[in-house]
């Protein structure tokens, strides 16, 4: 009786055997967070207990949807990626700099120059693990990178502990990020570290263009093109670009991130400039329809999405019935003075929403040197979703901080919205969980040493990392003086 309530709940089957993994994190964590809010006095109080449990929470769903790295490379995108991720291993182990791949990807040869090849300075731990542990840890480094950046941003918007878990699942288990991580997008790791821009970007709205605010935001869209997510970069890019484009500060802002991205970056950028000269792709597709859009957001699933001329996971995007009400109010300005500054977020969401349909991408910037390599524009319907999930939790937030504590319904009607939503999105993960497996691994390495290594190729490698390193070196020694002035500035207050 009780999986059959379940099932009709979160709208689909689910197995016996599954139904302890929904339960119980469903049960312990969003209920305990909704009893100790309903304790609280002051509930938009920062509450490092619930933010360390969210985390070990998303680690361990996380793990668990990587089958603890247990991934066989023959699937999908799985073998292309893990042919990087084996070649980068032996270039480690061997002490070589991973110049050339003994065959083409994404059109080119040269490993520095290839786009989604990934790189970073944690790839010193491929030789001392494996390539499906290191994998892992790389995915759980990236979300607790970007974590950190979700704690700041909620304490940003003052959103207390309850809404913050809801987001926090609708951003870790939404069907775009479970499906993309199933069929061997590895790339896609870079998807978390998209609450650095938010967060930088909220900060900018607030009427702080600082140095450090923008350098902050520059190393995080350079951190997507270290690791090898161009994609994720490029929508987060264009993001910014729109979010920058309506004020002359903001155009200042922009100027100065544009330029640290390009010293902090030069290491990938100017080989692939080099090899690509631009860049030349044959555009495949955005949606084609609205129906295809309120599909993939509200149901996904291959019986609705395979309609489309792509792959069915291309269009996925499910953030179920709950996340759809609270996004589609999110799509309501706000008036209150003190949050008017989300406002500015309306742009760059209704822009890159509009890039995500039929050909417009396409027709416009698809033409512009490094933007070719966007040829499917669904995926960055999911840029706009989760910055007008945000705007919905935190204006759902106003509201339950002043009733919850004065009307029981109100809190009841709470946390079963919430168990409501986490179920679904469970269910969509459980679907797109990579599958169990023993099969032999099938990936290998195509690392090959080629010499001599092309002259122009050699000295754009080598001194990209020399301009990358100085930058680097110089943010970090300016950031850190001007956090010691800042505490300075702080104690003489006092």
């Amino acid at each position: 009786m009780l999986s059959t309530l379940f099932q009709t709940l979160i709208g689909g089957y689910v197995a016996p055997g599954d139904l302890p993994i929904i339960i119980i994190p469903l049960a312990v964590l969003v209920g305990g967070v909704w009893l100790r809010q309903m304790r609280e006095t002051q509930p938009r109080r920062p509450d490092p207990v619930v933010d360390a449990i969210c985390l070990a929470a998303s680690l361990a769903a996380l793990s668990w949807f990587l089958r603890l790295g247990g991934i066989s490379w023959d699937r999908f995108d799985f073998n292309k990626d893990g042919t990087y991720y084996w070649s980068l291993q032996e270039a480690v182990r061997r002490g070589r700099m991973p110049f050339y791949l003994s065959v083409q990807m994404q059109g080119t040869d040269r490993y520095w120059a290839n786009p989604e090849a990934p790189l970073g300075p944690h790839s010193f731990l491929l030789g001392f693990m494996s390539v499906n542990a290191f994998y892992m840890l790389h995915v759980l480094l990236m979300f607790a990178i970007g974590y950190v950046a979700l704690v700041a941003w909620r304490r940003e918007a003052g959103l207390s502990s309850f809404t913050f878990v809801t987001f926090v699942a609708l951003f870790l288990l939404n069907g775009h990020i479970t499906s993309h991580l199933s069929v061997g997008h590895t790339m896609w790791a870079g998807y978390f570290l998209l609450p650095w821009v938010f967060l930088t970007l909220t900060r900018a709205a607030r009427g702080d263009p600082s140095m450090r605010n923008g350098a902050t935001l520059a190393l995080a869209l350079g951190g997507m093109i270290a690791i090898g997510a161009w994609h994720i970069f490029v929508w987060s890019f264009l993001f910014v670009v729109f979010f920058c484009a309506t004020s002359w500060p903001g155009l200042r802002f922009l100027a100065r991130v544009s330029i640290i991205l390009a010293a902090v970056s030069a290491f990938r950028v100017l080989p692939a400039l080099l090899t690509f000269n631009g860049g030349a792709s044959h555009f495949l597709e955005g949606f084609n329809s609205p129906k295809l859009m309120f599909d993939a957001l509200a149901f996904g699933g291959k019986e609705r999405l395979a309609t489309g001329q792509l792959d069915y996971w291309e269009y996925e995007t499910y953030i179920g019935s709950v996340g759809f009400v609270l996004m589609c109010l999110g799509l309501w300005p706000t008036r209150e003075r003190e949050s008017r500054y989300l406002n500015r977020f309306y742009l760059p969401i209704g822009v890159l929403t509009l890039l995500s349909a039929g050909r417009v991408y396409a027709l416009t910037l698809f033409h512009l040197p490094g933007f070719s390599a966007e040829r499917i524009t669904t995926r960055m319907l999911v840029v706009p979703v989760l910055a007008l999930l945000w705007l919905g939790c935190v204006r759902v937030d106003q509201v339950l901080t002043r009733h919850m504590h004065k009307r029981p319904a109100v809190a009841i009607l709470a946390l079963v919205g919430a168990c409501l939503l986490v179920g679904q999105l469970l269910r969509s993960a459980l679907w797109w969980r990579l599958p169990a497996t023993a099969a032999p691994v099938f990936a290998h390495s195509a690392l090959i040493e080629r010499s001599p290594v092309d002259r122009l190729y050699w000295w754009s490698v080598w001194g990209g990392c020399a301009i990358s390193l100085s930058a680097i070196g110089a943010l970090g020694k300016m950031l850190l003086a001007g956090r010691q002035t800042h505490r300075g500035c702080t104690r003489g207050r006092a």
